[in-house]
């Protein structure tokens, strides 16, 4: 049945499109938090 095996593929596609969304939201707050911190102790020294 080809119709399945498209589905699983459009499946797949949105997992990995949501794992890359979440990977981009913990790369940005890891930066945001590392520019606070950098900030912080900048301001502090």
């Amino acid at each position: 049945d080809p119709d399945a095996g498209a589905d699983i593929m459009s499946k797949s596609a949105g997992f990995t499109l949501i794992e890359m969304l979440v990977a981009l939201a913990v790369t940005s707050l890891l930066m945001v938090a590392g520019s606070t911190l950098l900030i912080q102790t900048l301001r502090s020294g």
